[in-house]
C-alpha cells in the first residue's frame, strides 16, 4: 500500500533539487559563538553542548578537508552510493569570524568532489553585510541555506535560555 504524504521532506526536497539522494556533511570549522567567547556573553545558551550541538561529527579534530572524507566515508558505509553533499558547518556560531576566515575555511571543503551546496548554523546577530555578500556571491554557483538558531521569539524565554541577542529588528 502506497502512503500518500502531505508534505514534503527534506530528503523529497534533496531529491527533486539535485535529482539523487544527497547527504549533509557535519564539519567542526573551529568557530566559536559570541555567547561563549565574552563577545555578548559567557557560558552559553542552556541548550547546547559542550561541541557546540554538533554531536554527530565523526571526526571534530583534523583539518576541514580530513574531516570531510572521514564523514563521507563514514555515510559510504551505509549508502554507498551517494555522490552529492552539502557541507554541513553546524557547531556553534559559524559566521563569527572575520569574513576572510569564514571564506578560508568553508573553501575547504565546499570545492571538494561532489558538493552541491553549503548549510551554515549560525546567529541573526553574527551576519554582516560583508558576509552576507560572500554568502550571496556562494549562491551563485552552489546551494547556500543559511540556519538560523530561533528558538524561541518571546525575549523572556530567550532570557531564561541564555541567549544573549534581542529579537528586535
Amino acid at each position: 500500500m502506497k502512503v500518500i504524504k502531505s508534505y514534503d521532506t527534506l530528503n523529497d526536497y534533496y531529491r527533486k533539487l539535485f535529482g539523487e539522494k544527497t547527504f549533509k556533511v557535519p564539519i567542526d570549522a573551529g568557530f566559536d559563538c559570541p555567547n561563549r567567547d565574552g563577545t555578548v556573553a559567557h557560558g552559553g545558551c542552556t541548550f547546547c553542548t559542550v561541541s557546540g550541538s554538533g554531536d554527530a561529527i565523526v571526526s571534530p579534530d583534523p583539518p576541514i578537508r580530513e574531516q570531510f572524507y572521514k564523514e563521507i566515508d563514514f555515510i559510504h558505509r551505509k549508502w554507498p552510493d551517494v555522490q552529492k553533499y552539502l557541507v554541513y558547518f553546524q557547531n556553534f556560531t559559524n559566521t563569527h569570524e572575520k569574513v576572510e576566515v569564514i571564506r578560508e575555511r568553508y573553501e575547504q571543503a565546499i570545492n571538494e568532489p561532489g558538493v552541491v551546496g553549503i548549510n551554515i548554523g549560525t546567529r541573526p546577530d553574527c551576519l554582516p553585510d560583508e558576509t552576507i555578500e560572500y554568502l550571496a556571491e556562494l549562491s551563485e554557483c552552489m546551494h547556500v541555506t543559511v540556519e538560523l538558531g530561533l528558538q524561541t521569539t518571546y525575549e523572556a524565554t530567550s532570557d531564561l535560555i541564555n541567549r544573549a541577542h534581542s529579537y528586535e529588528l
